[in-house]
């Protein structure tokens, strides 16, 4: 008992210094904590900012991200674009901008209603893994009503169809389509207009308060090539305008396909004068293989000749080895007109020419087809550009 009472003081004074050199601890407010974990979960882009930190690493790629190579990585990036269309063969100048026979791949944009390759990036849909497997199942556009759609997919950036694409793409979302295509026209219209009519603030003065136009043929919407008839207007037919092309290439590579097959006004006037213009080659170019035309079997080219001028505008004496279409069930001018081959090297052609040709069924007469096949170069058949290797066909109602 002596000896307790001697070392309690001792004792206590120790507790005492043990208990006055510790922190104080306190509890965190749950409610807090929770807002403040949130807020930078959400806000960790806008914090960086703020900050006048680097910009936070993009989360998805965009197709034009693509396209100019604005990427930092290559392996399991992510890329938001809309379904447009697929490639027909193995090079982006074969797009095809609707619904086919494809399950391989697909083409997506920035915008739904984009119709030009260069705007746009293949995508591979493979069967290396489950998840490439999902998504070649959900998006092909042979089995799938998705064109137009808006995805996220998840792949690896690399070369594919003769430019940079989406390879292996999986884990793909389906996003809300919030793509305005009025407010897309209007702003569009806009930047054109701001930057073709401004006016130069040095520009000398007329005497009536208005200024003379710059002579510069980007700042106006005439077309400066166009040769002056005399009467101080000009002729359209031979305009060399910018968006006329851009016109003219949007229609050759969104026409061809079932839904909008090109007309034997295109094969013999828009064709040639887009390959012309861009200087393309016939041979391997988009719009000449794998495509549908449509037009009416106005007559065929007898036996023993080779030329279209040999054209018989009717059904009597027909041969099975072709037969010839126009835009026009009446159509007598062969010029205005293409053959179209019908061959026998395969099961499916041997079905257009039994179905197709005016020997056996006279009936197809002033008939109206489409036909799938492949366009031919320039003097290739019949001495023309026709139609060769036609493996299918479908009737039309009208």
């Amino acid at each position: 008992m002596s000896k307790l009472r001697t070392y309690l003081p001792l004792l206590l004074f120790v507790c005492m210094q043990v208990f006055l050199s510790c922190e104080k601890l306190e509890i965190p407010n749950d409610e807090y904590a929770s807002n403040t974990e949130k807020e930078g979960d959400t806000n960790t882009e806008k914090n960086g900012e703020d900050e006048g930190d680097e910009p936070p690493a993009i989360e998805a790629y965009s197709v034009s991200d693509i396209r100019n190579e604005r990427f930092t990585n290559t392996e399991d990036v992510y890329v938001v674009g809309y379904i447009v269309g697929y490639v027909k063969t193995s090079n982006m100048d074969f797009c095809r901008f609707s619904r086919g026979d494809v399950e391989t791949n697909i083409v997506i944009a920035d915008t739904p209603i984009e119709t030009l390759p260069d705007k746009c990036i293949p995508v591979q849909l493979s069967t290396a893994n489950i998840p490439c497997t999902e998504t070649r199942t959900a998006l092909n556009l042979a089995k799938n009503d998705v064109l137009g759609q808006k995805v996220r997919l998840q792949g690896d950036i690399g070369k594919y169809m003769g430019t940079y694409g989406l390879l292996k793409a999986r884990n793909h979302t389906f996003l809300e389509n919030d793509f305005d295509e009025d407010e897309y026209e209007k702003e569009n219209g806009k930047a054109d207009n701001e930057t073709g009519n401004n006016e130069d603030d040095n520009a000398p003065e007329n005497g009536d308060g208005t200024q003379d136009e710059p002579e510069d043929d980007n700042t106006t919407n005439d077309y400066p090539d166009a040769p002056d008839n005399g009467d101080g207007e000009q002729d359209d037919d031979n305009t060399t305008d910018d968006q006329q092309w851009v016109d003219l290439e949007r229609y050759i590579h969104s026409h061809g396909t079932e839904d909008a097959p090109f007309t034997i006004t295109d094969l013999k006037t828009t064709l040639p004068e887009y390959l012309n213009h861009y200087g393309a080659s016939e041979i391997g170019h988009a719009g000449m293989k794998d495509v549908y035309i449509c037009g009416y079997i106005v007559g065929f080219i007898p036996k023993g000749y080779s030329t279209m001028e040999k054209t018989i505008f009717s059904s009597e004496g027909a041969s099975q080895t072709n037969i010839v279409l126009a835009d026009s069930p009446d159509e007598q001018d062969w010029e205005n007109c293409i053959p179209v081959q019908l061959s026998t090297s395969s099961e499916r052609h041997k079905e257009v020419r039994d179905a197709l040709n005016l020997a056996n069924h006279p009936e197809n007469y002033k008939q109206r087809f489409i036909i799938f096949g492949n366009i031919s170069v320039e003097n290739g058949y019949m001495g023309t550009r026709g139609l060769e290797s036609a493996r299918k066909y479908i009737p039309c109602d009208d």
